[in-house]
């Protein structure tokens, strides 16, 4: 799995967090609901994304990381929902507080569960490339005898 799969889940997932904003600063019912259906489209691209990255995980270590970032995204969804019907209702002081508090409290795992998925990635491909420069080596030295 390329890691700039998880650099577009990192990037999607900021712009939801992004779209939060956007949905408080909007100054009409139409603008919340343009930033909505902006809003929407991106999580279901981070949906995408994620379901074909979950598709090429071949370790466990790497499969109990993303079971985390579902986790923490799944706490924060609900909270994203409520902040945008509270900027929809036009109720922009309740919405600005809720983004503040509890969703900023609950982006944080998120952000946290896609930065050990991206660490562990760079690991794995660390680990990979040590073995295969063992392997090189070892390649180099059958051919060289066999000379």
């Amino acid at each position: 799995v390329p890691l700039a799969e998880l650099g577009d889940i990192a990037d999607t997932f900021q712009r939801v967090r992004v779209a939060l904003r956007d949905a408080v600063l909007a100054g009409t019912p139409a603008e919340v609901a343009v930033v909505r259906a902006r809003s929407d489209s991106l999580d279901r691209q981070l949906d995408s994304l994620a379901r074909v990255y979950e598709a090429t995980i071949l370790s466990d270590s790497m499969r109990a990381e993303f079971a985390a970032f579902r986790q923490a995204r799944g706490a924060f969804v609900p909270l994203r929902d409520s902040a945008l019907a509270l900027a929809a209702a036009d109720e922009d002081s309740a919405a600005l507080a809720l983004i503040r508090g509890a969703a900023y409290e609950a982006q944080v795992p998120v952000v946290e569960a896609i930065h050990a998925m991206q660490t562990l990635k760079v690991s794995h491909a660390a680990a990979r490339a040590d073995a295969n420069a063992v392997l090189a080596d070892r390649a180099q030295v059958m051919i060289l005898s066999l000379t």
